[in-house]
């Protein structure tokens, strides 16, 4: 059982792989607001996700 004190975080890579869309798709979902990031690190502003999240809106976006 994963604990929410240390959830599991991934890249946008992986988050493009799970949706089945593009990294640049990712990015624009972020800007739209469709998409939020736990958040952004680095100068390049690397953002990371919650797996969990990402894998529940797979499942539902896959459900349609």
């Amino acid at each position: 059982m994963r604990s929410m004190a240390n959830p599991v975080l991934i890249g946008t890579k992986e988050v493009a792989d799970l949706l089945g869309i593009s990294r640049a798709q990712v990015n624009r979902r972020v800007i739209a607001g469709k998409l939020t990031p736990l958040g952004e690190f680095g100068k390049r502003g690397i953002r990371v996700f919650v797996l969990a999240d990402i894998e529940a809106l797979a499942a539902k976006e896959n459900a349609k």
